[in-house]
């Protein structure tokens, strides 16, 4: 049923909530939780600019009537510094232009209160395919065209987007990133989880190619 479609849709993501009202904020916590997100949650603007420059989380969401400085400044600021976190606004209004001023200050979802559970867990997860998407891409430029694992790679990602369906893309776990001298092993290891997620069928990679 549609409770369960949701309750491992997020397993893995790292989600970081802003949101005042502790009634709201626990209810947010529980809802991604369930979903299988790791959720951290602050009340203000300074503890979720403080929790990202710590260790960024795959998405923030972030209320945006905050004390002392609202959701506005908090991703215009966190822009402005690079931090390209994939971001969802809530807010009560709900109007055309509210939405396209979340949108204008660097958010990629706004979504009204009261919170949605079902919405708001598939934004999440929207997000988090685009980030994945991303991270295989970047672990493609840091390869050569003649390194076998670019090759291999290339085969991989040809392969799940024939078999994908609406350009989905899996949601690879936090610890999947690219490493400084370790190109190769991460590249696997992104492939090793594509095929892992999407049903594939092509050959293991040679982890021990050199790449890095």
């Amino acid at each position: 049923d549609a409770a369960a479609a949701l309750k491992d849709r997020l397993t893995a993501v790292r989600i970081l909530v802003v949101e005042d009202d502790d009634d709201t904020r626990e209810l947010v916590r529980a809802t991604l939780e369930h979903a299988g997100a790791q959720v951290e949650a602050v009340a203000t603007a300074s503890d979720a600019r403080r929790e990202i420059l710590e260790e960024a989380p795959d998405v923030l969401v972030s209320d945006i009537l905050l004390p002392e400085e609202n959701g506005y400044s908090l991703i215009e600021s966190l822009r402005t510094a690079g931090i390209t976190t994939p971001a969802i606004a809530l807010t009560a209004y709900a109007r055309r232009e509210d939405a396209e001023q979340a949108r204008t200050a660097g958010f990629q979802i706004h979504l009204p209160k009261p919170v949605d559970a079902a919405r708001l867990i598939d934004a999440a997860a929207r997000l988090e395919d685009a980030l994945a998407k991303n991270r295989v891409e970047e672990s493609l430029r840091e390869l050569t065209p003649d390194n076998p694992q670019y090759l291999a790679l290339r085969r991989v990602l040809a392969e799940y987007r024939a078999q994908a369906t609406n350009g989905g893309w899996p949601i690879l776990p936090a610890n999947v990133r690219l490493a400084p001298g370790q190109k190769s092993r991460n590249v696997a290891l992104i492939a090793q989880r594509l095929r892992a997620c999407g049903g594939l069928k092509a050959p293991a990679l040679n982890t021990r190619a050199t790449g890095a």
